[in-house]
Parts: C-alpha cells; sequence; structure tokens
C-alpha cells in the first residue's frame, strides 16, 4: 500500500507532527495520536482506506524521529522529572507516563533511576516539592500552622502520598530538617512538632 501514499499529504503530515513536537516534547504514542487527529480533520485523507492511513502516519513519526524529535527514553526522563518537581508521587509519575503510550518496563526504568538519582528517598523529594509548591507545613507561618495541619494533611492525601509521609512532611519542625531527612535515606529522626503525635 505504501505506492498508494500521497507524497504532499505525508510531507505536510511530518510538517505538522515535526512542529507540534518542536513545541510540546511528546512520546511516539503521543504523536502518532497527535497525527491520526490531524488526518481525520483534513479533507484529502478522508477517502483514504484505515490501511494507507495506518501507513502514512506510520512513515511520518519515522522521519520525525530520524530527524530526533522523539526519543521515549528522553520524554519519559524529562517527564517524570517535570512531575516529581511538581510535587508528584511516584504513582503519579507512572500512571502519567502509562497515559501517555510509555510501555511498562520503560516506565519502571525510569522511576528506577530516578530513586537512585535521589539517593532512594523515593516520594520523600517529591512530598516536600509538593509542599513547599502548595506552602504547607513548615512552608506555613508558624502562627497558622497548627489551624491548617488536618487540611494540609488531607491536600496531600489527595495528591497521592500516604498518610504518614504526609504527616512527616507537615510537620517537620522546618523546612531545614526536611531536607537533611531526603537527603539521607537512612537518617529517619523524629520530624514531629511538639504536641504533635503520629496517630492525630
Amino acid at each position: 500500500m505504501t505506492g498508494d501514499i500521497d507524497t504532499r499529504l505525508l510531507s505536510r503530515l511530518v510538517s505538522a507532527l515535526t512542529a507540534s513536537a518542536g513545541r510540546h516534547p511528546a512520546s511516539r504514542a503521543d504523536l502518532e495520536r497527535r497525527a491520526r487527529s490531524r488526518l481525520t480533520r483534513w479533507q484529502e485523507a478522508a477517502a483514504l482506506p484505515p490501511e494507507t492511513l495506518d501507513t502514512m502516519v506510520a512513515r511520518a513519526l519515522d522521519k520525525v524521529a530520524a530527524a530526533g524529535l522523539v526519543d521515549d527514553d528522553a520524554y519519559a526522563r524529562l517527564r517524570a522529572r517535570s512531575l516529581r518537581n511538581r510535587g508528584r508521587p511516584r504513582a503519579g509519575i507512572a500512571r502519567d507516563l502509562s497515559l501517555r503510550g510509555l510501555e511498562p518496563a520503560r516506565i519502571e526504568g525510569v522511576l528506577s533511576d530516578m530513586a537512585e538519582d535521589e539517593g532512594g528517598a523515593d516520594d520523600r523529594i517529591g512530598a516536600i516539592a509538593y509542599a513547599r509548591r502548595r506552602r504547607l507545613g513548615p512552608w506555613r507561618p508558624a502562627a497558622a500552622r497548627d489551624g491548617t495541619r488536618q487540611r494540609d494533611i488531607a491536600a496531600m492525601a489527595r495528591a497521592g502520598y500516604y498518610p504518614d509521609l504526609a504527616r512527616r512532611v507537615i510537620d517537620a519542625v522546618d523546612v531545614d530538617a526536611l531536607d537533611d531527612w531526603a537527603a539521607d535515606a537512612d537518617a529517619l529522626p523524629d520530624r514531629r512538632r511538639p504536641g504533635s503525635t503520629a496517630e492525630d
């Protein structure tokens, strides 16, 4: 069926995907969805049989990949790091990458590499980043902390963090204590503030 490919239409599709990938990095699966979406809107593609459209999409993706604009490994690492910096937990990052069409083995590899880079801290760094971004716990004025504690813990739980991790971050004595805790996987001192308990 490759002989039935309209080279002008293929070139147009490659140009559209190149521009799209240049503006918004994407996985190959994401770009494939974008390609198929565009073809459904283009009148020139309406009469083409499905197998011809499949061939056209595959060839367009290969051309964009050959230009260095599609690299699922690099994309997965970039996306995972961006989500971590925004405070996403490991499970949330895995779910996001899966929805973008990345394979489970690739996702697991990226998450394992990220955990190694973080010194085995797992979700601690993400939880701290989330609390910092939302100004929760030790980032709140001292006078406001007691009155907002339960709400802050609930916000972290909704973001996907386990309650014990959420409590540890929210009840940290100060920001420096949290940073030390995240940096040392073996040092897990009691970070609860005076008057708070592990159960509450």
